[in-house]
């Protein structure tokens, strides 16, 4: 499931960022391309929308592979509730 979201995350980012999707490695950060904090935060809320969730604020791994482990992680606390 974590490589669905994975992949899923790193197709909006680099939609939101206009990047080749296949730049975006597991350990890759928006800031690694130089991406706006304004584009940062529009990737965010449709990473948000997409998944029905709200990432924290200070997320201390904003790699891709942090967000999809958090994403995992709030999509499974949504489901068991």
């Amino acid at each position: 499931m974590n490589q669905d979201i994975e992949r899923r995350i790193a197709e909006i980012i680099a939609k939101e960022a206009q990047i080749e999707v296949s730049l975006l490695t597991p350990t890759a950060k928006m800031d690694d391309f130089d991406v706006p904090s304004i584009t940062q935060f529009e990737a965010i809320f449709a990473i948000e929308d997409h998944f029905d969730v709200e990432l924290p604020e200070d997320l201390e791994d904003q790699t891709l592979r942090g967000l999809a482990n958090e994403v995992a992680r709030l999509v499974a606390v949504k489901e068991r509730a």
